[in-house]
């Protein structure tokens, strides 16, 4: 659904209006952690679990007509083989990975079974970049990374920030609860002010990116991410209310900033007959990042416990963690500084 979709309003928005549609659809990324949890419970609470699943069947249906109603008829292009050895290569290779970063996250015999999927995933990983790279048609373009701005935003240092800043949606409501003793609903409220944090930033991100250069507003907002992730790691149950909200809050504004500056400068050189392999790319690129920083923030909270010789988890693991994930950043922030000053600059309509 997301490579289709993006691949759809990438073909029929001129080059110059990539940025405004960038922007708009990626509204529901930002929306949707917000309202399906209130939603979930409130459908739970009045009706019943199944309820979760069965509403998707009139949703599927409007976004049927829509599609049908709204999206142009282009003539088929030409029809290729389905990649089978790509596609079972690849999955293994994910799947493996990020089973083997959960269990190396775990105490006891699990490490070791951790190792042997990590390097199942490695090793998978490797032979189907050498799959595709032979293949005529593969399920994974790889042609795209020879652009720089879109290797850079997706697969080098967007990789690793992105797989920094999904580390926090993940750590901050177990914090709460474990670290601070918060109730669930407490928990909540305040990562509901982070998802805010988010939403805020939506208003002023087109303009911002109209304003300055791509490489200014990724060299800053990354700093400020870093700087978000870094007082996350400070916060604590002794820190005022103000100051814990005012945190959170800058830490969902950097985060909604740098995934529109990202996905919008991945296309910004893209050439228009690479752009299906691109989108799928980008697609499974994010999808991996938001994986992998579950998993890796599993595993810091692992490595830190086990340093620190604590039968359970503390607050000081989920600050330490949170620590891990501002020096990831700082690394993507500094490989960012590679990109040159112009980049994305005829999106921008910078003169």
């Amino acid at each position: 659904m997301s490579p289709v979709g993006r691949l759809v309003v990438l073909r029929e928005t001129p080059k110059d209006r990539i940025i405004d549609a960038i922007g708009l659809i990626v509204w529901p990324g930002l929306l949707g952690p917000v309202i399906g949890p209130p939603l979930g419970g409130f459908i739970t609470t009045y009706a019943s679990w199944q309820w979760i699943f069965l509403i998707n069947v009139p949703l599927g249906l409007l976004g049927v007509y829509l599609v049908l109603r709204y999206v142009p008829r282009h003539a088929e292009g030409t029809r290729t083989r389905f990649d089978a050895t790509g596609f079972v290569l690849t999955a293994v290779a994910l799947a493996a990975l990020i089973q083997g970063l959960s269990l190396v996250a775990e105490r006891g015999g699990a490490m070791l079974a951790g190792g042997v999927f990590v390097a199942l995933g490695v090793g998978c990983g490797f032979a189907a970049v050498r799959h595709a790279l032979r293949h005529p048609s593969p399920l994974l373009a790889l042609a795209a990374t020879r652009i720089p701005t879109f290797a850079l935003s997706t697969v080098s240092a967007g990789m690793i920030a992105r797989i920094a800043i999904s580390m926090t949606p993940f750590l901050l409501p177990l914090m709460f609860q474990i670290g601070f003793g918060a109730s669930p609903f407490e928990a909540g409220i305040m990562l509901l002010v982070y998802m805010s944090g988010n939403l805020a930033m939506k208003s002023v991100t087109t303009p911002i990116l109209h304003r300055w250069s791509f490489r200014d507003v990724i060299r800053i907002n990354g700093t400020l991410c870093v700087a978000a992730l870094v007082g996350c790691g400070f916060l604590s149950p002794l820190v005022p209310a103000p100051v814990i909200y005012g945190v959170l809050f800058l830490a969902g504004m950097t985060r909604s900033m740098h995934f529109t500056s990202v996905s919008t400068l991945a296309f910004a050189d893209m050439p228009p007959t690479l752009t299906p392999g691109a989108t799928t790319l980008a697609a499974m690129a994010q999808q991996v990042a938001g994986a992998l920083g579950v998993a890796v923030a599993a595993l810091a909270l692992g490595l830190f416990q086990s340093f620190r010789g604590g039968a359970q988890l503390s607050l000081s693991d989920f600050q330490n963690a949170h620590l891990a994930a501002a020096g990831l950043m700082a690394i993507a922030v500094v490989w960012a500084l590679r990109l040159p000053p112009d980049a994305g600059a005829e999106l921008s309509r910078r003169k």
